[in-house]
């Protein structure tokens, strides 16, 4: 294994995660484990709790409450000297998680009469995605224009989302067509807005089924290698082909670009 040392610096540039001042280290998030250090038992336990301290985690801004926090982050990342690697996550498409409920988010494309999203509701999400593009998209987009050249950012795109349209049409949740406009509609203005307003964030998307048609060269493709599986239903193959050559297509625009490879070949 190379070295970061080793790596020329025409490698760094195109790959943000071979930055040679590492990686930012969220205080809070350590301040949490050092609460835990404090009363850990036994050698190996209080070992393992320190290296997770000192490892670098990513900014999840799963609720839109949590731009204004995401603000601080990158505020104090941006003071550091020299400027580390900050990666975070990017998660609150409306019906997000159609198929297992284990990540429901707070955006619905339609609600029930208790609040809860109503999932199966035939569509075009338009309420939705207009609270999507407003209050979660938009904001995001203007915080990173404001670190824009002076912050190396990598930003990880709606994962557990458009994979759902291709490995659970099953699942009515899913294949409906509120569900499908939001997933199909969320991630390239996501994607297309961060791009305009800050150019060099790398973004990392999952399988996708649909994509900008030129991606943005910070666009890099990272499948999850295990999904789609290998045993789809009949009527999910055909989806799943079409998103495995889109996958390598956009790996040879972006992914090699960065000196990574597809996953999911």
């Amino acid at each position: 294994m190379l070295s970061l040392s080793t790596l020329s610096m025409s490698a760094v540039a195109d790959n943000p995660f071979l930055n040679p001042n590492g990686y930012f280290l969220q205080p809070d998030f350590q301040t949490q484990v050092q609460s835990s250090i404090t009363g850990c038992q036994g050698v190996t336990e209080c070992r393992n709790l320190q290296t997770m301290k000192n490892t670098s985690t990513a900014f999840w801004v799963d609720k839109m409450s949590k731009i204004a926090d995401l603000g601080k982050a990158l505020a104090t990342a941006a003071a550091a000297s020299p400027p580390q690697l900050f990666v975070t996550v990017l998660y609150d498409l409306p019906n997000r998680d159609c198929d297992a409920f284990n990540s429901v988010g707070e955006i619905c494309c339609y609600t029930n009469p208790d609040g809860s999203c109503d999932r199966a509701k035939d569509g075009d999400c338009a309420a939705g995605l207009q609270t999507y593009y407003q209050n979660f998209s938009d904001p995001i987009a203007a915080l990173f224009k404001q670190y824009e050249g002076k912050l190396p950012i990598v930003a990880i795109i709606e994962p557990d989302s458009l994979p759902n349209l291709a490995t659970n049409l099953g699942n009515p949740n899913c294949a409906n067509m509120a569900t499908s406009s939001a997933y199909n509609n969320g991630v390239p203005y996501l994607i297309k807005n961060i791009n305009a307003n800050a150019p060099s964030v790398t973004m990392c998307t999952p399988p996708a089924l649909s994509s900008p048609r030129r991606p943005p060269p910070s666009l890099l493709h990272l499948p999850h290698a295990p999904w789609p599986p290998r045993h789809l239903s009949e009527h999910a193959a055909a989806p799943r082909r079409r998103h495995r050559r889109r996958a390598r297509r956009l790996a040879r625009l972006g992914g090699q670009r960065a000196g990574v490879r597809d996953a999911s070949q």
